[in-house]
């Protein structure tokens, strides 16, 4: 958007809600952006429920059934045809997984991948599904490689050139106020060894057209080939991060706080910081060369404040509705044993030593006290969403009851005093959220850590878990428990999403359903738990100020009740929960031998790696 014409956008344009932050508030999921996280992003659904207009978000492309589009939002402009080999920018693992199952289909001649569950099967496709993937990563290579940017969106950009969305994945603190496109706009320039690289790719895709009709896949030699001329034509990570930014702020020197300011919002939600302390866990260290590689928390505090005093200086005096940072230490990559064996996207998060994991905490905790205070000094303006809390008990509160309920019943089955069948019962019944199953699971491991700790002898069968084979423990509930986390998928079972990683038993969720596929960002459900979040501290703010917050917002005043029936239909239409991919575990594997080769290049120490 040209600079000369901002003055007359704000002018003209007033949109009454902007939200502010990273990958969390884009709705990035399984490491991607795409219409299929990004449609439940938690700014898009608190603009639905509230029924806020104008309230736009740069959707690329990735997922979108053609009939679904318009219902789902609200942008002008016709919906371009959809495409399987569109996977989003960057693409989202699931869409590649599914993509990489309708190759086995079709090269195969099978209805569908083999499920998780059939390992002999499974085991014996291998082969073929490591060609199936390596053709999929090829599509959208292919895809995207040469196309027009415009060309990934669902929908064409807004008349103004402004979003009321402008998370950006990948921003920290300071990014908000200071990164633009045309900062990083020279990297998308070919030279002339990019010139040469761009020809070798042009002969091996036109080699492979040739060969096409003979054989089934890319040989993995002709993916690789591509795959690395890519990378030399375009210096990818550097152009992928100069997009990022123009599809949200556009392709000239607009940082994303100019964006919002221009719109002269009356709300404002600002979920920033993780990225601050999350660049850690992708390089398996907290220091180097002696230097931080977070945020200093007193830096931290400074940014935080300046970035938030600069909303509030607005014409439009927005109220500002601030969340606090879930800690990265509750993301099941970390939880993972780097002793026994662990799957994850993010393989060297899990060799942090536990010195450092706690430095971890204490730094996170320190950003959020920042966060409180400056609440604090800008009572009546700004208030904190708590969505630490939120995913603490979202992420590890319910990976730690999923886990205890393993605990007793594998205890009770060794001693004896349950049959594995009863044990699998209870446990089913636990990740249904039947709650009396979880609170009797936690009594009971509480007489055993009561123990000698040299005692070997068992407890009595009623008082070491026997009792869970009872009716009223092995019941599943009826009913959805959104307190809870319990919603209810659309073969109309209840389920509680738990921050274990995603794993499926044949077709069906077995547990997780709190992160996707990528270990760090929520499921389109888990987003509506924020959504609910903020909602919740919007009204009791709107209460608080006697009608002041929404004044200019919207005249929608919906009950809260109302939120909580669209959360369990986001849950009913969440694809991670209703149909997990079947290629997961092939996925995670791949990852796994990663984590290993990863996990002996930094550590010898022979404890650190299985």
């Amino acid at each position: 958007m040209p600079e000369a014409s901002l003055s007359h956008v704000s002018q003209t344009l007033h949109a009454p809600y902007v939200a502010l932050g990273d990958s969390l508030t884009q709705g990035m999921q399984s490491a991607g952006v795409a219409w299929l996280s990004q449609r439940a992003s938690y700014p898009q659904q608190i603009a639905d429920f509230l029924g806020i207009a104008p309230f736009r978000q740069p959707i690329l492309k990735g997922g979108q059934p053609l009939a679904a589009l318009t219902a789902t939002n609200s942008h002008a402009g016709a919906p371009s045809q959809s495409d399987d080999a569109w996977l989003g920018n960057p693409p989202n693992i699931e869409l590649l997984l599914r993509r990489a199952e309708r190759l086995y289909s079709a090269n195969t001649g099978k209805p569908g991948a083999p499920p998780p569950g059939a390992w002999c099967e499974f085991v014996n496709e291998l082969e073929t599904i490591k060609n199936v993937l390596c053709e999929a990563v090829g599509d959208y290579v292919r895809a995207v490689e040469d196309a027009d940017p415009q060309a990934l969106l669902v929908y064409p950009e807004p008349a103004t050139g402004l979003y009321q969305n402008l998370g950006v994945w990948g921003f920290n603190t300071l990014d908000v106020s200071t990164k633009n496109y045309a900062m990083l706009q020279g990297a998308l320039k070919l030279s002339g060894g990019k010139r040469l690289a761009r020809l070798g790719r042009k002969a091996i895709e036109g080699v492979g057209d040739l060969l096409g009709r003979l054989r089934a896949h890319p040989s993995l030699l002709e993916s690789l080939s591509l795959s690395l001329l890519s990378l030399a034509e375009h210096d990818f990570g550097q152009r992928i991060a100069a997009e990022k930014i123009g599809y949200v702020l556009g392709r000239g020197s607009l940082t994303a706080l100019e964006a919002a300011r221009v719109q002269q919002p009356r709300l404002v939600t600002l979920w920033i910081g993780s990225n601050d302390a999350l660049e850690t866990t992708f390089t398996d260290r907290l220091w180097q060369d002696g230097n931080p590689l977070y945020t200093d928390p007193a830096v931290f505090a400074e940014q935080i404040a300046h970035l938030v005093e600069s909303i509030l200086a607005f014409d439009s005096q927005p109220s500002v509705f601030i969340a606090t940072l879930p800690s990265p230490t509750a993301a099941p990559n970390l939880a993972r044993s780097r002793v026994g064996h662990w799957k994850s996207i993010l393989p060297t998060a899990a060799y942090l030593l536990d010195g450092e994991i706690l430095k971890l905490e204490q730094v996170i905790g320190q950003y959020n006290q920042a966060i409180r205070e400056l609440a604090a000094r800008c009572s009546g303006r700004v208030w904190v969403v708590d969505i630490h809390a939120l995913q603490e008990r979202l992420l590890r509160g319910s990976r730690e009851d999923a886990q205890l309920v393993q605990r007793v019943t594998q205890h009770a089955v060794r001693a004896g005093h349950l049959t594995p069948a009863a044990a699998r019962a209870a446990e089913r019944a636990a990740r249904a959220g039947h709650l009396p199953t979880i609170e009797h699971a936690r009594s009971i491991e509480q007489r055993l850590i009561n123990r000698s700790l040299t005692a070997v002898e068992s407890l009595p069968p009623e008082e070491s878990g026997a009792t869970l084979a009872h009716p009223d423990l092995t019941a599943l509930p009826d009913a959805p428990n959104l307190d809870a986390f319990t919603v209810t998928l659309a073969s109309g079972a209840t389920y509680r999403l738990t921050g274990e990683f995603l794993a499926a038993e044949d077709d069906v969720i077995s547990q997780g359903g709190a992160v996707g596929l990528d270990a760090v960002h929520l499921t389109n459900t888990a987003y509506g738990f924020v959504a609910r979040e903020f909602i919740k501290v919007i009204y009791a703010a709107n209460k608080e100020s006697h009608g002041a917050v929404m004044r200019g917002v919207t005249a929608k005043r919906p009950s809260l009740d109302a939120f909580d029936q669209r959360l369990l239909q986001v849950a009913r239409e969440d694809t991670l929960l209703n149909a997990p991919p079947r290629l997961i575990p092939a996925a995670l594997d791949a990852q796994g031998a990663l984590a290993d080769l990863l996990g002996e290049y930094h550590y010898t120490d022979p404890l650190l790696t299985r």
